[in-house]
C-alpha cells in the first residue's frame, strides 16, 4: 500500500503524491521549492480508500505523520507547530508516522 505524502506550503497543499514503504522507510524528494517556512504531513492509507479514516471524536485510525513529530492526545497538531525554516539548498526532514 502506498503513503499519501502530502507537503504544505503557506498553508495551501501544493503536492499530494504516493509513496511506496522500504524496509518501513519513505523517501519523498520535492524539487525546486522557494526558501522560506514550511511543514509538512502525511498519513498511511492502510484500507487504501484514498481517505485519512478517523473514528470516535476525530481520532485517527491510520498512521499519521507532521513535521517536527508533533503529537497531541486530545486534537490534531496545528500548522504553525509543524513549521520549519526550508533554505535554498538540500534539506532532509525526518517525521515519524504515529499510531
Amino acid at each position: 500500500m502506498g503513503c499519501p505524502c502530502r507537503l504544505r506550503i503557506n498553508e495551501f497543499s501544493v503536492s499530494i503524491l504516493d509513496a511506496a514503504s522500504i524496509h518501513r522507510q519513505v523517501q519523498v524528494r520535492f524539487d525546486e521549492l522557494p526558501a522560506g517556512t514550511d511543514a509538512v504531513s502525511m498519513y498511511h492509507d492502510e484500507n487504501d480508500d484514498k481517505k485519512f479514516n478517523k473514528g470516535l471524536f476525530g481520532r485517527p485510525k491510520e498512521g499519521y505523520a507532521v513535521s517536527n513529530n508533533i503529537v497531541h492526545a486530545t486534537r490534531a497538531p496545528k500548522f504553525s507547530e509543524a513549521l520549519f525554516p526550508l533554505a535554498n539548498e538540500v534539506n532532509d526532514v525526518k517525521i515519524r508516522v504515529h499510531y
